[in-house]
């Protein structure tokens, strides 16, 4: 991950060219954009506390008052011989992962686990089960 990548952002976003096709600032505020560094720093100083498990509690509580039936208990997925997350399936083929190891911007933290999760999903295929998947 490239640490100054919201470095990159903030520079191209305070483009007058970018925020015009944007339709962005149209009252010309006298000072530039910045990303709301607040909510980054929280979540990522709490990483590996609240910033991993809260959001999926939301989910996983949201899941629960659907009322599904399990299909597929929880286990582990893999990606190159390594657990890649975990996983449970729901009646209805609603499928909940988690990817280990990721931040909120999943494809930065763990790209090769971000591309079997999503590659999975558009082939419309379960997570690799064994690490020899």
């Amino acid at each position: 991950m490239d640490p100054c990548t919201d470095d990159y952002v903030e520079a191209y976003l305070n483009r007058p060219q970018v925020q015009k096709a944007l339709h962005a600032n149209l009252t010309n505020i006298p000072y530039a954009w910045q990303l709301c560094r607040y909510a980054l720093d929280r979540t990522s100083s709490s990483q590996g506390t609240y910033g991993e498990w809260a959001p999926n509690l939301v989910v996983q509580n949201t899941i629960k008052d659907m009322k599904l039936p399990i299909k597929s208990s929880w286990r582990a997925w893999y990606v190159g011989g390594e657990v890649g997350g975990y996983t449970q399936v729901y009646e209805g083929e609603l499928t909940f992962a988690t990817i280990r190891g990721a931040g909120h911007e999943v494809p930065s933290y763990q790209p090769a686990r971000a591309l079997s999760l999503i590659s999975s999903f558009l082939a419309g295929i379960q997570l690799p089960y064994s690490s020899t998947d």
